[in-house]
């Protein structure tokens, strides 16, 4: 019996192609990354933030001040809810930058369910965050899930917010 080497290498190519297809398809079921916009172009987050733009403003840096915004359904009731990341120099500090996530009450309004500071920018030449959301729930909600230069951050709903998971 002769053995077809060629056949054997198709064979195996075939099968680690398929595993890779398989998990990035496991992937995309379980997360998904969140596109993010400027947040000075919206209208509604300029209403949500007036204050705090108005404040970076009279300090006279508003060419530092960066809002970037995701849209997502967190508790699945098919409103807008909100991921809001505001860099400036009264936002930010050492630790990071304010994250706000807010859900959409359905009124015009939102209720902000999460604030925290967390390094979510390179410092040295800052992008767009990169956030996912997790197919798994908590109380109903969407587990948020940070992606961090050092380490990532689940945060997962609990009593009425979100807070970090902690393992």
């Amino acid at each position: 019996m002769k053995l077809d080497i060629r056949a054997l290498a198709w064979m195996l190519i075939i099968s680690v192609v398929s595993s890779v297809f398989a998990s990035c398809a496991k992937i995309e079921a379980n997360e998904s990354q969140l596109e993010f916009y400027d947040g000075l172009e919206n209208q509604t987050i300029i209403n949500i933030y007036g204050d705090d733009i108005n404040d970076v403003y009279r300090m006279g840096v508003a060419d530092r001040l960066f809002i970037d915004y995701a849209v997502c359904d967190l508790n699945g009731n098919n409103l807008s809810d909100l991921i809001v990341l505001i860099r400036s120099p009264i936002h930010s500090g050492s630790h990071g930058d304010l994250l706000n996530v807010l859900i959409n009450c359905g009124d015009g309004k939102y209720e902000i369910v999460a604030s925290y500071i967390v390094q979510m920018y390179d410092q040295i030449s800052p992008g767009k965050p990169v956030v996912f959301i997790s197919a798994e729930k908590t109380k109903g909600f969407k587990n948020i899930i940070l992606q961090q230069p050092d380490n990532d951050i689940v945060l997962v709903y609990t009593d009425g917010m979100y807070s970090i998971m902690t393992s």
